[in-house]
Order: C-alpha cells, then sequence, then structure tokens
C-alpha cells in the first residue's frame, strides 16, 4: 500500500511539473504500470458507451479486447519508439525505467478519455447528442488532443527532453515528427 501511495504522490508530481518527473531517476514501472491500467478502463468504459445511431453497441467482451490491445499496444509501441531513439542517440536507457516513464506520459491521455467518458455519459440522458454534426468530429478531437498531450506530444517531449537528455531541437523535431506521421496515417487514406 505504501508503493501505491508514493506512486500517486509521484503522479501528482507529474501533473504539476512534468519537467522535474521526467528529470528525477525515482519514476517506476508502477507508475507507468498505473497509468495504463487507468487507460485500459477509462478506454473500455468509453467503447462500451460509444455509439452511432443505427449501429449496434459492442459487447462487454469486444469493448474489453479493444480496449486491452489499444492500451497494452500502444504502451508497447511507445516503448519500442522511446527505446530506439535513446539507442540512435547513446542514450543509456534502462527498459523497466523507460517503460514506466512511457506508460506514465499516457496520463494525458487517459484524463481525455474520461472527459470523452463523462460526454458519452451526457449522450445516454440526452440521446439526441450523438445525432449531430458536431458530435463525432467533437469526438475524434478530443483523442486528438489527448495524443498531443500524451506519448507522441508534450509529455513525450519531457521524457525525450529531461529523461532521455535530448537537446531541445531534437525533442521538438522527433515529437513533431511523431504526431506527422500519426497525422498523415489518419488523413492521407481520404485523399484518395
Amino acid at each position: 500500500m505504501e508503493k501505491l501511495r508514493q506512486s500517486w504522490q509521484r503522479l501528482l508530481k507529474l501533473v504539476r511539473q512534468p519537467a522535474l518527473y521526467f528529470a528525477d531517476p525515482e519514476g517506476t514501472f508502477l507508475d507507468g504500470a498505473l497509468v495504463v491500467g487507468a487507460l485500459f478502463l477509462v478506454t473500455f468504459i468509453q467503447k462500451l458507451l460509444w455509439f452511432e445511431p443505427g449501429v449496434p453497441h459492442l459487447s462487454w467482451g469486444a469493448a474489453l479486447s479493444q480496449a486491452l490491445i489499444n492500451s497494452l499496444m500502444v504502451w508497447s509501441l511507445y516503448c519500442v519508439f522511446f527505446f530506439a531513439i535513446a539507442g540512435m542517440f547513446r542514450r543509456r536507457a534502462n527498459l523497466v525505467t523507460l517503460s514506466g516513464e512511457v506508460g506514465v506520459a499516457g496520463l494525458p491521455l487517459a484524463g481525455i478519455v474520461l472527459l470523452s467518458v463523462f460526454t458519452w455519459l451526457a449522450a445516454l440522458v440526452w440521446p439526441a447528442l450523438p445525432a449531430q454534426s458536431w458530435w463525432l468530429p467533437l469526438q475524434n478531437g478530443l483523442n486528438w488532443l489527448g495524443l498531443a498531450l500524451s506519448w507522441p506530444g508534450v509529455f513525450g517531449y519531457f521524457l525525450l527532453r529531461h529523461s532521455l537528455k535530448l537537446n531541445r531541437v531534437w525533442s521538438n523535431v522527433l515529437v513533431l515528427l511523431a504526431l506527422g506521421f500519426l497525422i498523415a496515417g489518419e488523413y492521407l487514406p481520404l485523399l484518395k
């Protein structure tokens, strides 16, 4: 229980001062596992609540598997991404510590997904909301905001800058490239 309390204290430090959190070598795997667990939980709830008019809801099993795959796969891919960057720049990185820090960098995404859950709860109260033309763009905008603040975005910058000790230029370039690839992957197929 003491480890959970200490992890909670470190996560509060992250919210208040992300640069100091990532510069501090005390970040543990538990911090990242807690954040990814929270991301899994809110993603699961979001997938259960998400609906479009005329499209059936996901089953519990489908929502559970999608949330699990999304959370763990994204965490794993970003662990590989940041570990590869550490290798490219010849930075020593403990894989367990780095995995924890990468998990922690997903905290803004977990918060934004929680906000999305609240919008879907509002849709249960006011069923006409999802039929509005702005509803799905709002949900997509929230998801992009979560990404821009978390792994490939702002918190990714803090991880690169303060944990891996890259200079400002490289930290910014790598964050912009990662976000650019995500945006291109999302919108280039639509241009066909």
